[in-house]
Parts: structure tokens; sequence; C-alpha cells
């Protein structure tokens, strides 16, 4: 019904609902397991960066950061294990998910790369934000976080999903920096938004409500970190 009166952030919000009880039947032990593969803290946190509509691996790393019980490395580990277990049975259930499992494993990408950059000292990840946000000589265009998504589609374990076909077909005859981006790629099939289309969306993370603009040149709501934090890089095409 949303989307028949032009409610189409409701339909997103709606599709991308995940039930607490999926993740808590992690908190328990299982069979002959001692301790649960999720401690039940970490159910809650989990649960609001599965059902984000924001695919933005800054944004992504952001709620990681936001949630102390997060930057820790036993629970990151914890976590992108159950996103790894998700995953697997989204695609053998009977009628297969397909987005869910693909959604469930870039989760587990950018949870694993979070716990890559704590083990090597990052404890706030600030340098994996600053890496995703370094743009290229020229046009400022986030290579690396290009690449990192990307490369989250390439370790994708199941090369038979018609989904990762569909992806790789309509990124692989594009240069990269040309639209569509593999962000915006990902973005329209796992939530049927277009990513980063509208004025007020907010250039570094791609949240909606961009209220401050580019410090260099005024002129749009361009790299804004709606939590405050200095991230900010001018772009030439500002």
């Amino acid at each position: 019904m949303a989307a028949f009166v032009g409610q189409h952030d409701c339909v997103t919000v709606i599709n991308n609902f995940f039930s607490r009880t999926r993740l808590e039947y992690y908190t328990r032990p299982q069979g002959l397991e001692k301790e649960p593969i999720l401690p039940p803290k970490l159910a809650e946190p989990l649960q609001k960066i599965i059902m984000t509509t924001n695919l933005n691996p800054v944004k992504m790393v952001m709620m990681v950061k936001e949630n102390p019980v997060l930057v820790d490395v036993v629970a990151l580990e914890k976590c992108y294990q159950v996103m790894d277990l998700l995953c697997e049975q989204c695609v053998e259930q009977q009628d297969m998910n397909e987005l869910l499992a693909m959604k469930m494993h870039y989760i587990s990408c950018v949870l694993q790369t979070c716990l890559s950059f704590l083990q090597k000292c990052d404890d706030k990840l600030d340098t994996l934000l600053k890496s995703f946000l370094k743009g290229r000589d020229g046009d400022g265009f986030p290579k690396y976080q290009e690449k990192f998504i990307l490369d989250c589609m390439q370790r994708f374990p199941y090369c038979e999903v018609t989904l990762l076909y569909q992806l790789v077909q309509n990124i692989a005859p594009g240069v990269t920096g040309d639209s569509p981006t593999a962000l915006s790629v990902l973005t329209q099939a796992l939530t049927g938004q277009m990513a980063l289309m509208a004025a007020e969306f907010c250039a570094t993370c791609g949240e909606r409500g961009a209220d401050k603009k580019c410090s260099f040149c005024e002129m749009r709501p361009r790299l804004v970190v709606r939590t405050g934090e200095e991230m900010t890089v001018h772009l030439p095409d500002c």
C-alpha cells in the first residue's frame, strides 16, 4: 500500500525489517555449546546495523564506532560469524532470499574490515573512515570505497546466485568513477533506493538530512558527518 501512495521510504524500511528473534537464537547456547555464539548485549546494536537502509560503508563503520560494545575485537568476531551463518541460512533455506544473503555478507565484510583495522591499533576506526573518504586526485572519487564494495561482491561465496550475476553485469561495463558506482548498484539492488540522488543526502555517509555544507566552499551539503566529527574533505567538484 505504501508504494501505491508514493511512500517509498516506508517501503524500504519495511523491506529491510529484520526480526530480533532471529538474532536471539544465536544468543542462547545450542546443542553441546557451552556459550552462545553471540553475547546477548550485542544483539540490539547488530540488529540496528542489519536493518539500516544506508549501505554506505562510512555510515556502517560509524554505526560500529558509535556503539562501544562493538568496538572490540572479540565482539566483531562474534558479529561477523553470525552474519556469515545468516548468509548461509538465507541461501540454503527452501525459499532462497538472495537479497538478504547479500546484505548479510556485505555487513560481514564491513565488520571484518573494522576488526582488521582494530587489530592494527586503529582503536577508534578513524583511519578506516578516512580511507573510505579519501578521494583520488582530479575528481575526488573515493576509490578505496569503490574497491572495497567490489571486493565484497567478489568474495560472496555463492557464485550460483542470480543476484550476484546481475550486480556484476551492471557494474562491469563502467569505468571506475563513472555512474553507476558500485555503491549505487548495490543500494538499488538491496533496498530499492537510488543512492545519493537527492541534495539533502550527506555526501560523506549517505544519510538523509545533511545540515552543513563543505567548510571550504559552502556551496553544497558535501562532506558532512552528522555526528559532528571532523571528517570533512573538500572535493574538486564542489
